[in-house]
C-alpha cells in the first residue's frame, strides 16, 4: 500500500497549483523516519519575524500514524527544519505529479 502526497505551489515556484501523487510505503516511511529523527513533531508550529516582509513561506504538513502536524516557516526556523525541507524535495523529485483541477 502506498502513500498519498500533495504539493501546492502558489508563487515563485515552477509548478503553480495543487498536485497529487502516490508513492511506495517505503518512501513514506523514509520521510516519517527522518521527521522523527529531527524532532519534527516537537517543533513549533510557526517560525516568523513580522519585521521581515520579503521572505517566502514554506508549509510542511505530515500525517503520521497517530499525529498530524503542519509547520509554517518564513524566517528563524531551526536548521534541521530547513534541511528536512530539502530532504523532502529531493525525496519526491522524481515523482510523477498529477495536477488537480481547481
Amino acid at each position: 500500500k502506498g502513500g498519498y502526497i500533495e504539493y501546492r505551489g502558489e508563487k515563485n515556484v515552477d509548478n503553480i497549483g495543487t498536485y497529487t501523487s502516490k508513492v511506495k510505503k517505503a518512501t513514506v516511511q523514509q520521510l516519517l523516519d527522518q521527521a522523527k529523527e529531527i524532532g519534527f513533531f516537537d517543533m513549533k508550529y510557526f517560525y516568523d519575524n513580522p519585521n521581515v516582509t520579503d521572505v517566502p513561506t514554506t508549509v510542511v504538513s505530515i500525517r503520521g500514524e497517530h499525529e498530524i502536524k503542519s509547520i509554517v516557516s518564513r524566517i528563524g526556523e531551526p536548521s534541521e527544519l530547513r534541511a528536512f525541507q530539502k530532504y523532502f524535495d529531493n525525496l519526491f523529485a522524481a515523482v510523477k505529479w498529477s495536477k488537480k483541477s481547481d
